[in-house]
């Protein structure tokens, strides 16, 4: 009986460890990524404000680049830095630095925003 308790334990303790990514464990959180309309004043530019502002903003710059104003964003999204910095592709920066990958939908967000030509709407 004890080594039957035991060997649940055990399958109850590693399967429990299976997903380590956000949209795994909340379920839900993989229907909720509506990028039907995206917007740069509203999706857009709170994924920036959130995820980018803290280190690229006027004051400090990190690495010389300000995502401050839609122009500066627009450019680093059009010369592809931004794309590749939150995909985490190689050879570039992995943002946002020291802090998880961006969610799947916050980066086809952006993704989506950047192939509409960067509207400033």
């Amino acid at each position: 009986m004890k080594s039957i308790f035991g060997i649940s334990l055990l399958f109850v303790f590693f399967g429990s460890c299976y997903y380590d990514k956000e949209e795994n464990l909340y379920f839900a959180s993989q229907f909720d990524c509506d990028t039907a309309n995206v917007r740069y004043s509203v999706q857009v530019s709170t994924i920036i404000n959130q995820n980018c502002m803290p280190c690229h903003n006027a004051a400090t710059a990190s690495g010389g680049v300000s995502l401050e104003t839609y122009d500066q964003l627009k450019t680093m999204v059009l010369n592809g830095r931004v794309g590749a910095a939150i995909r985490h592709d190689a050879g570039v920066s992995p943002m946002p630095k020291l802090s998880p990958k961006l969610s799947e939908c916050k980066i086809k967000t952006i993704a989506i925003w950047e192939r509409a030509g960067c509207p400033n709407n």
